[in-house]
Order: structure tokens, then sequence, then C-alpha cells
């Protein structure tokens, strides 16, 4: 691991255990700093460093986008996010593993007084990919705005796990996890508010949509709320749907082909999360990859019916 001084405002990453696929990863961020963290050189390939630490210290800012992808069978990616006193941080974890692959993974974030955190997941790959996300949220005032957006296709399981924990007075949270069901694939999403009792004043929401765009899809929603404390507002709420057909014949009618119909469909359904993602300039990436494995659906499900018919 490498060893240094660390200078006010520099931002430094070590990486240990390379050769076993296991490591560290590590960032701190300097008072009054700014760092863009998606030009290519601060972007942390995780394939390699299955471990990371990011601290923003006091009035600090930062944009992280670590990619997980490439890894041939099974990755446990672990990251640790922790915002001192009126610290802003924003992370986006982008997973576009092989469709062979499983994943186990952690975010676990911390925020202090008055600190910020906006977290967020864009799941695409694997085929089976757990994430559970973790914010506690430990000094008055401290806000977390939390989101995913994910694409299950074939017979992949994405599956998700929250923690809204409010442990000082005044704190806020805001989660929104949306994504779409499609072929055999199958989504399950866990979700707990925690107020402490020392908490009052907490304000804490949670949604969940998931939209099937076929019969065999599958979406599981469960959110849950502990309350402690009776100073609070706090509400959760789920959906699973299939495509509105209303919406559907409304683009038909106007002549919008089908597969552009659904992919108009999709494209507002999740935009509403892509447009609050903390790293805006992935948002272009993001929509590409959605494009794609919509596309490669449609074609799955064509070659499907070719073979049924031909089976007749």
């Amino acid at each position: 691991m490498h060893e240094g001084v660390v200078q006010e405002g520099e931002v430094v990453a070590g990486v240990v255990g390379d050769r076993t696929k296991t490591g560290l990863a590590v960032l701190v961020l300097g008072q009054r700093t700014d760092v863009d963290a998606l030009s290519d050189e601060r972007v942390i390939d995780l394939d390699e460093h299955h471990a990371a630490v990011h601290a923003a210290d006091q009035r600090g800012r930062l944009d992280i986008e670590p990619r997980h992808r490439r890894i041939a069978k099974l990755v446990c990616p672990v990251v640790e996010l922790d915002v001192e006193a009126a610290g802003r941080l924003g992370y986006l974890k982008v997973q576009e593993q092989g469709a062979k692959t499983w994943q186990f993974g952690s975010v676990l974030a911390r925020a202090e007084r008055d600190a910020t955190i906006s977290a967020a997941t864009a799941a695409f790959g694997g085929a089976y990919a757990r994430t559970r996300a973790d914010t506690r949220l430990v000094g008055r005032g401290a806000h977390g705005d939390l989101a995913a957006v994910y694409f299950g296709e074939s017979e992949q399981t994405l599956d998700f796990r929250t923690y809204q924990d409010h442990v000082a007075p005044d704190t806020t949270s805001n989660l929104l996890y949306k994504g779409v069901v499609a072929g055999k694939s199958r989504s399950v999403y866990t979700g707990l508010i925690r107020v402490r009792p020392d908490a009052r004043g907490t304000n804490a929401f949670q949604t969940n949509r998931n939209l099937k765009l076929s019969d065999d899809a599958w979406a599981e929603s469960v959110p849950n709320l502990e309350i402690e404390n009776n100073d609070v507002k706090c509400s959760h709420a789920s959906t699973v749907s299939p495509v509105d057909e209303d919406q559907r014949f409304y683009l038909e009618s106007r002549g919008v082909p089908t597969a552009e119909a659904e992919r108009l469909i999709v494209a507002g359904f999740l935009g509403e999360v892509l447009a609050g993602v903390p790293v805006q300039a992935a948002v272009p990436a993001l929509k590409s990859a959605i494009a794609e494995k919509l596309a490669r659906q449609r074609e799955l499900d064509s070659t499907a019916s070719e073979s049924e018919l031909e089976a007749v």
C-alpha cells in the first residue's frame, strides 16, 4: 500500500492486493475543495479494487463514479462514504457485470452535522446482483438523497436492500428506486426507515416503483418503517405494474411504432431518477445502456416467438 504525506485539498488513492482481486481504494477530500470525479483518471474501476473508503471533510465536495464490470464469477465490493460537518458527497455506482457474474455489494454511508450525501446506483448487469445501501444520518441537519435505476432482462435477478437510519434530530432522507423487468427477470426491493428516539423532527420518505414489460417478469417490493419518535414525517410506497396500455395506444395511434412507443414509455418512467443522479455527466451513458438492454430483450422475445411458430 502506498504511503505519504497528504496535503489539504489533495485526492489520494491507495491500492492493495490487486493480484488476489481484493484491495482498498481510498479518496480523501480536504476543506473547501471541489472535485469532479468523472474524468478518466478519477473514475474508480472496482474490477480489482473491491473495497473503497471515501471521506469528505468539512465543507468539502466530492463526486464519485465507480464502475463494476468484467468480473468472471463472483464479486463482493464494499464502499464506505463518510461525510463530515457541512460536507457534500455525490456518489454514483454503475454495475455492469457480465451475464454469469454474481455480486454481493454494500455501500455504507455516514453523514455528520449539516452534511449531504447523494448516493445513486445504476444496476444493469449480473446473473444475480444484490446491493445493500445503508445510510446513517448521525449529525443534526444531515440529509440523504438515495436513488437507483435498474433494468433486468432475460433471467437476471436484481436485489436491493436499503436502510435509512435517522440517529440525530432534524435529519432528512428521500429514497427513490425505479426499475424495469423484462423477459423472465426478477427484482427484489426490501427497505427500512428507522427513526431513533432522539431523532425528533425527522422527515424520511421511501418509494420503490417497478415496470413489467412481460408477463413472465416478476418484481417484489417490501418497504418498512420503524419509528421511535412521534415528532416525525415519514412515508413509504411501492408499486409493480405493467405498461399502461392507454399510453401505448396513445403513441401508436399517432403513428409511433410499437418498439419506439415502448422505448419512450420506459424512458419516461426512468427519467425521474436519471434527472437526479449526482454525476449528471454519466446520464447519456446510462440512457444508452438502458436502450441497449431494451433492444436486446426485444430481439430475444422475437427469436423466442419465431421458435414457437416453427414448433407449431
